[in-house]
């Protein structure tokens, strides 16, 4: 990444640290991110998972912050791989063309609860045609 491609990027909480014993508690309520353009970068950190479990995450857009709309989007490099070990970090990039303006996180459990989770996003925002574009 290019130093002004770095600077023009900013942090999305897509969700925030929990823990979680089910799916339910690893999905995120919906996120505002109307005006970014381009890719998502989303990165996902796992700190602890129990043994025999797995979470498996996944990004869905939405016209509303009710779910209107909801539609799986699909990342640029391949579906998320199983977290199934401690410290599991991976990231997944996502072509902004398929936001609808909302979009909210699904963990998908299997098996015991998982610790320390998050997942983080960045994005470029928009500029304005008054303002430099990088």
């Amino acid at each position: 990444m290019f130093p002004s491609e770095a600077m023009a990027v900013q942090p999305i909480k897509i969700l925030g640290p929990r823990s979680a014993d089910n799916t339910e508690q690893a999905t995120g309520n919906y996120v505002e991110v109307k005006g970014y353009i381009g890719v998502l970068v989303a990165i996902q950190f796992v700190g602890g998972v129990a043994d025999n479990t797995s979470l498996v995450g996944a990004l869905y857009t939405a016209n509303a912050s009710n779910g209107l709309g909801e539609t799986l989007m699909t990342p640029m490099d391949g579906n998320w791989g199983a977290a199934t070990s401690n410290q599991n970090l991976q990231k997944r990039t996502y072509d902004l063309k398929q936001n609808k303006g909302w979009i909210k996180y699904v963990g998908t459990i299997t098996g015991g609860p998982v610790s320390a989770m998050t997942l983080l996003g960045l994005a470029r925002p928009q500029v304005s045609s008054n303002n430099v574009d990088f």
